[in-house]
């Protein structure tokens, strides 16, 4: 089959070939089998062709029997997160910062919570994205900023409270607190997986806008 894609006239945006390929190939994983609840979709031998302004045709598709399963996103607690950060300067400012995350993480360790998981990083000294760039020497201002992720919810709340002390009593550059003390925040993880489509009942429901808010 094949399918023209267009828009109302006047609208903005621009459907063209570029635009029309770029949600082809839009997280569809294996483009010889593009899974959905109907078809398992054969996008290679696909066209796009521009037939006028704001028209693009589509075709060559080919499809194969549904799969036997549907995929289903599903969403599990995981614990939870804390981000806090703190605003370091002057000379080595980079070393300074990574000093006073080893003794935040020290502290709340001597207090009984062996952290599970922490993200130590020095914005500005190349941690976001790593190897991209050669990192910069001589760093005279940085944002230490560390997550931490745990199941239990007071290991989190004794480790936001590590940081202001630093301000008054860390080493000698530390700055200021760059906002209000963090909060433990509940994680939900994200796990995609299939289920066995003879599972599923489907059920449709058609309500007016009124009825969904309750009214």
């Amino acid at each position: 089959g094949e399918i023209r894609i267009t828009k109302p006239v006047g609208t903005g945006g621009i459907v063209d070939e570029r635009t029309v390929a770029e949600q082809l190939v839009y997280e569809i994983g294996d483009p010889a089998h593009y899974l959905t609840p109907d078809v398992d979709a054969d996008f290679t031998g696909l066209s796009v062709e521009q037939v006028e302004r704001d028209l693009v045709l589509v075709k060559g598709a080919k499809g194969t029997a549904a799969p036997s399963t549907y995929k289903v996103s599903m969403a599990y607690k995981d614990g939870y997160m804390a981000v806090n950060t703190l605003v370091v300067c002057g000379p080595d400012a980079e070393r300074t910062a990574r000093h006073c995350a080893e003794i935040i993480l020290k502290r709340v360790a001597r207090a009984g919570y062996k952290l599970e998981r922490t993200l130590v990083e020095c914005l500005g000294s190349g941690d976001t994205l790593p190897g991209l760039w050669k990192r910069p020497e001589g760093l005279q201002e940085t944002v230490l900023r560390i997550s931490a992720h745990d199941s239990r919810k007071e290991a989190l709340e004794r480790f936001v409270r590590e940081f202001a002390p630093l301000v008054t009593s860390g080493p000698a550059g530390v700055t200021g607190y760059t906002g209000p003390r963090g909060k433990p925040y509940p994680v939900l993880a994200y796990w995609p997986t299939r289920i066995d489509r003879n599972r599923i009942e489907i059920k449709t429901q058609i309500r007016s806008a009124a009825e969904w808010r309750g009214g």
